[in-house]
């Protein structure tokens, strides 16, 4: 029996006022499951099991 784990999705992005744009944060992930912020299991891409 498979045990499967839904996460939800971790994400960040901040308004660029001057431009006017929407940018992506770049997420230190790995440094967070290093430190047990996140679960080791968790994945960013929400169609990996």
């Amino acid at each position: 029996m498979h045990h499967y784990h839904s996460y939800p999705t971790i994400h960040g992005c901040v308004l660029d006022i001057r431009h006017g744009l929407i940018r992506d944060l770049e997420l230190p992930i790995a440094e967070w499951k290093d430190g047990g912020v996140v679960p080791a299991a968790y994945t960013a891409n929400p169609d990996e099991i």
